[in-house]
């Protein structure tokens, strides 16, 4: 029986990400390395919300920031919906696909792509690294995903090395280019 469920990323695939605005939001030239290794704390459910910025106002890349800016900063991360997707979505659950997202994400940045992305709504599921406690490329994203919905039919991705990461691990992924790309891949292009 061939899946109905296809495996979306979020950020770049269906909602644009830039990861330089969280030091632009701040005025700063960089956020270093400390910052990455508590987001990802964050993003992998170690942490919760209010921690993870008490350790960001500590750091030496944000000290001195309040609390306020640091959390704009962040939340504009999430720039917009990636051209094309929300449509590309709707029709895939018009003949019977169903959208799943697969997604190395905070619950607060999950909440504002659920403000920003038109078709939020359209997808109802998600593995979610904050509940997993892994994130891409780590087999244990992939198998949360089996466990609920099998193979999905497609995965797309943005990074190549997640992409070889699940296609090393059987799956049928596709480095994302565009919704056009996509679209016709599953078969629903113009």
């Amino acid at each position: 029986m061939t899946s109905r469920y296809v495996a979306l990323d979020i950020g770049n695939v269906c909602v644009r990400i830039n990861h330089a605005a969280i030091a632009a939001g701040m005025a700063r030239p960089s956020i270093g390395s400390e910052v990455l290794e508590i987001a990802t704390l964050h993003e992998c459910g170690k942490i919760g919300e209010d921690e993870f910025f008490e350790r960001l106002m500590k750091t030496d890349a944000i000290a001195g920031i309040p609390r306020q800016a640091i959390e704009k900063a962040f939340d504009n991360i999430l720039v917009e919906p990636v051209d094309g997707m929300a449509d590309l979505i709707e029709k895939m659950t018009k003949i019977g696909l169903v959208p799943v997202y697969i997604s190395d994400i905070s619950p607060r940045h999950l909440e504002r792509c659920r403000r920003i992305f038109p078709a939020s709504d359209m997808v109802k599921y998600g593995i979610y690294s904050f509940e997993v406690g892994y994130q891409k490329p780590s087999p244990e994203m992939f198998k949360a995903f089996e466990s609920r919905f099998g193979k999905p039919l497609v995965y797309a991705d943005d990074r190549l090395e997640l992409v070889e990461a699940a296609t090393a691990f059987g799956w049928n992924a596709v480095q994302f280019k565009d919704a056009g790309a996509l679209a016709g891949m599953l078969g629903l292009g113009e």
